[in-house]
């Protein structure tokens, strides 16, 4: 059984997510608490926090959260906010926090994301990497550069390995935003796959400058045959990546295909691009 404390000052907010949590099957026991620098239950036996934060404590509750993770290894952390900015994800994300969910909170979106963490505490020994995808179906929004400057600002604000995955088939242009030629393209990581040699199809990706970012595109390949590339061929290197960096990072096409189904189906956190127009 999974023990829970929610914290939250809002003495409602925070009923309302212990109700949703006792509903929910294979949950124990469920704590309520004003705040993250004084919770009074003994967390050895407690495998989730969920956590109120918002631009304001931000930065203080990531310092607990850091605290409380040193001290408690089982401990896994979710966020919630009712503000909803770039910034603020960012920064809760590269932390020792697995999701985080705008309020109110939506319990079934609440109950996929401790079913996650739950299943990946039994299932996964490994470190596995946070993965973000950035979609929208229109185009000229803002949506690479979204992903680009996503991934540089993680990699340069932290020690985390973070790779900048391209999955634009039709006009990616991640190589162009960062001004590099790489050696080796999505291909030819993904033909290496189809022989099962996973470690080799990581290496391929081409690193960025003396950065923690690495990039893998399929830009001035002389062979681009996106036929080649299929759903299966997408979630096994999604999956090999996840194995060797801290962070993905996803720019996808603006088409509802198979290839965006199977990159959605591998992803923590989905950012949508859209822009506001008169119709």
């Amino acid at each position: 059984m999974t023990n829970i404390v929610v914290v939250d000052k809002n003495q409602n907010s925070c009923e309302l997510i212990q109700n949703y949590l006792k509903d929910m099957e294979g949950i124990g026991e469920v704590f309520c608490c004003n705040d993250l620098d004084s919770i009074d239950h003994d967390l050895k036996n407690v495998e989730i926090i969920i956590f109120d934060t918002s631009s304001k404590t931000a930065l203080e509750d990531l310092v607990i959260v850091n605290e409380l993770k040193t001290k408690y290894k089982n401990l896994n952390f979710v966020a919630t906010s009712y503000e909803i900015n770039s910034e603020l994800v960012s920064k809760t994300l590269k932390q020792n926090v697995c999701d985080f969910l705008i309020k109110p909170v939506i319990p079934n979106i609440l109950s996929n994301t401790i079913k996650k963490i739950t299943d990946n505490n039994k299932e996964f020994v490994s470190k596995k990497a946070k993965t973000i995808c950035v979609f929208s179906n229109k185009g000229g929004c803002g949506k690479t550069s979204t992903a680009v400057n996503t991934a540089f600002e993680i990699a340069s604000e932290s020690n985390e390995k973070v790779c900048l995955l391209d999955l634009n088939f039709t006009s990616g242009d991640i190589a162009d935003f960062l001004d590099i030629t790489p050696k080796h393209t999505i291909f030819s990581a993904s033909q290496n796959l189809e022989h099962s040699d996973v470690d080799l199809a990581c290496v391929l990706c081409e690193k960025y400058k003396n950065s923690n970012l690495y990039v893998l595109s399929f830009q001035n390949d002389t062979t681009l045959n996106t036929n080649r590339i299929n759903p299966g061929i997408i979630v096994k290197l999604i999956a090999s990546l996840k194995n060797l960096f801290d962070y993905i990072i996803i720019d996808t096409s603006g088409a509802i295909d198979e290839i965006l189904g199977a990159t959605l189906s591998c992803c923590d956190l989905v950012l949508l691009v859209g822009t506001l127009n008169l119709i």
